[in-house]
């Protein structure tokens, strides 16, 4: 009965305006919203005036939103606008809402043009929205999707299903700092040619799920910091995940720490330089299959465990080392890390090991006689806080160019 009033309400008035010669702004248009429904408005057949615009060809290319406090707009974009008796494809090419710009409820309707501008997205929002909905847009032409929802700080839903993704290249940032979204479903998008997911998911505090079944990653070959800051995932499935590309893995899950459940045991790794921090500050991890990753090619370790607090063993019998420059905090506050096996492992190019081991405190033992530290400069704070050490055995340590050991065994 409440919502029947309020849409005579409205329909009175709305009828009102019109006898009285009195014009609605194109934008100004409010969905009706109840506790469990959304429903997007028409757009009024005028809704183009409150863009920047040009017209080439049969196309009305938007090129920027004029509304100067948009914070409570609900926008409408269809896919044609008829100007003068003559109907016009609508383009978005590199149209930003922004700050006060930015409308709180965005549907991009069927048929509307993507267009990326040079190495910018269509179409990007940084602002207070909180709901984006794609309909069945021509996306032939949009090869970016970079820094797209990047910090929409508001946002709490997110309609990408119908959005055709096949020649997108680039997902950087695509979602940083989306800090209200709590899911995020990728399965049905093609990401086929997709090259760049750094910093995808970064930020995204509240995000309590990630749907990436099926999403094709053959091509990507950097995964750097995807994950990180994702406090609130508590677990995530890679089941579909070909990473036989990926070059760097650097802060790639850091911070994520809620995360019990990470299987990575199907990653291939061969060509990943870099593992930095790669695991740092998972602290609810109490198991980490990583025995299958090929580290050949890996230069850049450091931080990898750092804090993995939970982690009891970790098996690191097949990673080759050989090329590994930096080994410092690897294991930094792995303080509930009881034993681990490091026999095989090749440091002759390692060159920094500052706080290697610092506060493993529960580790009792640790054989590095097999450790070649002729290249090592910084060993300072490597031990540091290994209060329950009781057999350590550096037989093989050559110190000859170390330049730092301030610390090195304090706390033992």
């Amino acid at each position: 009965m409440k919502n029947k009033m309020k849409k005579l309400f409205c329909t009175i008035i709305c009828m009102a305006l019109i006898f009285t010669g009195i014009q609605m702004d194109a934008f100004y248009v409010y969905a009706e919203e109840t506790e469990d429904t959304f429903v997007w408005p028409e757009a009024p057949s005028d809704w183009y005036k409150d863009f920047n615009y040009t017209l080439e060809g049969d196309e009305i290319v938007l090129l920027g939103y004029k509304c100067e406090n948009a914070s409570d707009v609900t926008l409408v974009i269809p896919g044609t606008a008829t100007i003068e008796g003559i109907e016009y494809k609508t383009v978005l090419r590199g149209v930003e809402f922004e700050n006060e710009k930015c409308p709180k409820n965005v549907k991009i309707g069927d048929g509307v043009i993507l267009r990326s501008n040079g190495g910018c997205s269509a179409i990007s929002f940084h602002g207070d929205v909180e709901r984006i909905s794609f309909g069945d847009c021509d996306c032939s032409e949009m090869d970016t999707m970079n820094s797209m929802f990047s910090e929409c700080t508001k946002l709490k839903q997110l309609e990408l299903k119908k959005l055709n993704t096949s020649n997108v290249l680039n997902v950087n940032s695509c979602f940083y700092r989306c800090e209200n979204l709590t899911e995020i479903d990728l399965s049905d998008l093609d990401f086929s040619h997709l090259c760049v997911m750094c910093e995808m998911f970064e930020g995204c505090s509240g995000l309590k799920k990630i749907s990436l079944d099926n999403v094709d990653t053959k091509n990507v070959n950097n995964m750097s910091e995807m994950f990180y800051g994702c406090g609130n995932l508590i677990e995530l499935d890679f089941r579909d995940f070909d990473t036989s590309n990926v070059t760097d893995m650097t802060n790639m899950f850091m911070g994520c720490t809620k995360i019990k459940k990470l299987d990575v045991s199907n990653f291939n790794t061969s060509k990943v330089t870099s593992m930095r921090r790669m695991f740092e500050g998972c602290g609810n991890l109490k198991e980490l299959d990583v025995s299958g990753f090929d580290t050949t090619n890996v230069i850049d370790m450091c931080g990898m465990f750092e804090y993995c607090s939970n982690l009891t063993e970790v098996d690191l019998s097949g990673f080759d080392t050989s090329n590994v420059t930096d080994m410092s905090g690897m294991f930094f506050g792995c303080s509930n890390l009881i034993e681990i096996d490091l026999k095989d492992f090749d440091t002759s190019k390692v060159t920094n090991m500052h706080g290697m081991f610092l506060d493993c405190n529960i580790l009792s033992e640790l054989d590095l006689s097999r450790f070649d530290t002729t290249n090592v400069t910084d060993m300072s704070a490597l031990f540091c806080d290994c209060s329950n050490l009781t057999k350590l055995d550096l037989s093989s340590f050559d110190t000859t160019n170390v330049t730092d050991m301030a610390h090195m065994f304090n706390g033992c």
